[in-house]
């Protein structure tokens, strides 16, 4: 094949990596910023200032890409989408081609990159914002390794440059440059001498790097207890890895982190794979020094998670398993007559089971009601709170205060599916949390100062102010927003909704509240007599009906005459002979 052929054939295996990318994933550009991206661009945006005691923590895949993203591309989530999606797709071109440097052969070069595009365990990377810290890993991870497989000075430096940006996206990365130096097979045309010397200088530099960006990243300060990053050196690690390993073997938990801790009780399943492996070695003498350089590469790229007591994400396995997809590609390309003609069934097979464990995904609910996956349940809400202040007339601005008059069923978010019938948690907002406790609205509404969630209405007592400056909203059913007015209309409005669905104690406290800030007003006394008359309170009725009497005594008005007349008519209660 000549090179213009052979370039041709390769920009359409790059463009066909892209549009797989697209076609697959096409529902990420639907979903909206989840709340660690919020935290990140409320940061990039100045709202809140970024924690420099760990300058070096995921400075590029964090403060340098949210901050760029945010100048770029403002609010339009799909754009960050677009950018993570695009690394996915460059990622599995560099995979076919680091495979095809590792002499795997042609097709089975290409079944690596598929391995690595459609696998299942990409779905949060690639759907979450905050994912990019992966994606990018995976990248750099991919770039270090296709530059330490040649040869020269000039790539040396290439495979640092990598190594250090592969640290700088997530710290987890650190022992990627001393794995590959020991397992890639030296660059073509050195000596044992000289590749002990290329081996030194990688190390000697590479090593020292790796610890200060480890340090600077805050990686051994010390986690408090109840830290959602607490670690602990004990079996704890054995079990960990072995969930991992379980959920890898289980095609059909489509949401096996949904939990997010290591399972125990997983720990058969966990040994399928590591005995395949152990029967590979034993029956395979010719594969040991490989599946043995397989298995350290993705040991070394999972080990820094495994100590995590209540961190376990299957997201997690995103990076270590490409040397996985490169093991896997070679075995399946050496299949000999008819079988190695369909090989290319697995990455079919692989596709249809990302096809279906991303539509249970994004379809699974909890308790029939919220979104199970939190990623995708946040995003959601959030993205349907924005919408509807964006739709409204009244532009959300200066102090705002979000009411929840109806709270709905609890729902236990921390087992969801399998939750026990009379397990409950807590009531909270949810929409409130997708949106970091309104913080987050700043972001879209630059014009807003406050923003304030009530639940108790107590906390809206007749002494309290900020209600009568504040913009008054309800917050509905899956998180939807509706405006009620400003201030004492806020206010009204919130007192029809009362009355509306019927909750006429509530209604009779608003217009009390009412009453209190307009003692005269004729309209709101009828209003509190219709509602005391629902509760049966005759007693209200009366007092009120003598405080309008006493009122147009002390200064008639056709109005108020009408009013009384209307309500002693209404209520039968005609004022007492003097």
């Amino acid at each position: 094949m000549n090179k213009a052929r052979r370039n041709l054939v390769e920009i359409g295996l790059l463009a066909l990596c892209f549009a797989l990318t697209f076609f697959i994933y096409h529902r990420a550009f639907g979903v909206f910023f989840a709340t660690d991206d919020l935290l990140f661009l409320m940061r990039a945006d100045g709202l809140e200032e970024w924690l420099d005691k760990y300058p070096l923590r995921r400075l590029l895949s964090v403060k340098w890409f949210f901050t760029a993203a945010w100048n770029l591309f403002g609010d339009r989530a799909e754009l960050y989408h677009l950018v993570i999606l695009s690394v996915h797709a460059l990622s599995s071109w560099l995979t076919v081609l680091l495979a095809r440097r590792l002499r795997i052969g042609e097709n089975g070069s290409r079944l690596a990159g598929l391995f690595f595009l459609l696998a299942p365990v990409g779905f949060t990377c690639l759907h979450w914002i905050s994912g990019v810290q992966d994606v990018l890993l995976a990248l750099f991870a991919l770039l270090t390794a296709l530059c330490l497989t040649r040869r020269g000075l000039i790539w040396e430096l290439a495979a640092l440059i990598c190594y250090v940006l592969a640290m700088l996206s997530k710290e987890a990365g650190f022992l990627l440059l001393p794995v590959l130096v020991l397992v890639l097979p030296q660059p073509d045309g050195r000596s044992p001498v000289e590749n002990k010397a290329r081996a030194y200088r990688l190390l000697g530099v590479g090593v020292p790097v790796g610890f200060v960006i480890l340090y600077g990243a805050g990686a051994f300060m010390e986690r408090q207890i109840g830290d959602p990053y607490a670690t602990k050196m004990g079996f704890n690690v054995v079990q960990n890895l072995l969930t991992y390993t379980a959920w890898l073997v289980r095609p059909w938990d489509f949401f096996p982190d949904q939990k997010p801790e290591f399972n125990p009780a997983l720990w058969r399943w966990g040994l399928v794979l590591p005995l395949i492996w152990v029967m590979v070695f034993w029956r395979r003498p010719a594969w040991r020094q490989v599946l043995l350089k397989t298995v350290l590469v993705f040991l070394a790229l999972l080990v820094p998670v495994l100590p995590l007591v209540r961190h376990s994400y299957l997201y997690y396995l995103y990076v270590p398993l490409i040397p996985v997809y490169l093991l896997a590609a070679a075995g399946l390309a050496r299949i000999p007559g008819r079988g190695g003609r369909l090989i290319f069934l697995a990455p079919l097979l692989l596709l249809l089971l990302n096809v279906w464990q991303g539509t249970m995904r994004h379809e699974a609910k909890l308790d029939g009601k919220l979104i199970a996956d939190p990623i995708l349940r946040y995003a959601e809400l959030g993205k349907v709170a924005v919408n509807d202040l964006r739709e409204m007339e009244s532009p959300l601005k200066g102090n705002a205060i979000f009411l929840v008059p109806f709270m709905g069923q609890k729902v236990d978010l921390a087992k969801g599916l399998r939750a026990a019938p009379n397990a409950r948690r807590a009531w909270f907002v949810p929409v409130w949390k997708a949106l970091r406790d309104g913080t987050a609205l700043a972001l879209f509404f630059p014009e807003l100062k406050a923003a304030t969630l009530i639940i108790d209405f107590n906390e809206m007592a007749e002494n309290e102010n900020r209600w009568r400056e504040s913009k008054l909203y309800w917050i509905g059913g899956a998180g939807h927003i509706n405006w009620l007015g400003r201030g004492v209309e806020g206010r009204h409005a919130l007192s029809r909704l009362f009355y509306q669905y019927r909750d006429y104690e509530r209604v009779r406290r608003e217009l009390e509240v009412l009453r209190a800030e307009f003692p005269a007003d004729v309209d709101l006394l009828c209003d509190i007599c219709i509602v005391a008359d629902k509760l049966g309170d005759r007693q209200a009725i009366g007092s009120t009906l003598d405080r309008m009497r006493e009122m147009n005594a002390e200064s008639p008005r056709p109005k108020l005459s009408r009013a009384i007349l209307e309500m002693e008519t209404r209520f039968n209660m005609a004022p007492a002979p003097e």
